[in-house]
């Protein structure tokens, strides 16, 4: 389990824990991806049969190789622009749930380390 949370932080971004949370947006975004991947084939292997049957290509080997490598960027394309952008846009992952407590104990010292800058400066000021 440990080795599965590593390989998901590192593929997806995620900093921090890899939480229940983190691992239900993940399978979210992951079933979409998917989803349009499987329209993606669905309509490209229309079209390459399309063309194929036609009549209109005399190369099929080179025919071959260029529809492998068009369906290669397109599905690198899908996954890694459609999660980057679903992830980025919510910025759900990166983000870290506190609770109350945690989030006042924070900025309480927060404020005490600016109220001690703010002395350390007023007397470095003082002596020059």
């Amino acid at each position: 389990m440990k080795k599965n949370n590593t390989v998901l932080k590192w593929f997806f971004g995620v900093r921090g824990v890899v939480d229940e949370y983190a691992k239900r947006e993940i399978g979210r975004i992951a079933t979409k991806i998917v989803f349009i991947l499987f329209i993606f084939e669905l309509l490209y292997i229309g079209l390459t049969y399309f063309f194929a049957g036609s009549g209109l290509i005399s190369n099929f080997e080179s025919y071959f190789y260029l529809t492998l490598f068009i369906q290669f960027i397109g599905i690198v394309l899908i996954i890694l622009g459609y999660s980057m952008l679903s992830f980025n846009r919510k910025n759900s992952i990166s983000s870290e749930v506190a609770n109350q407590k945690e989030k006042d104990k924070v900025i309480s010292l927060l404020k005490k380390k600016g109220e001690f800058y703010n002395q350390v400066s007023h007397f470095r000021k003082m002596t020059k």
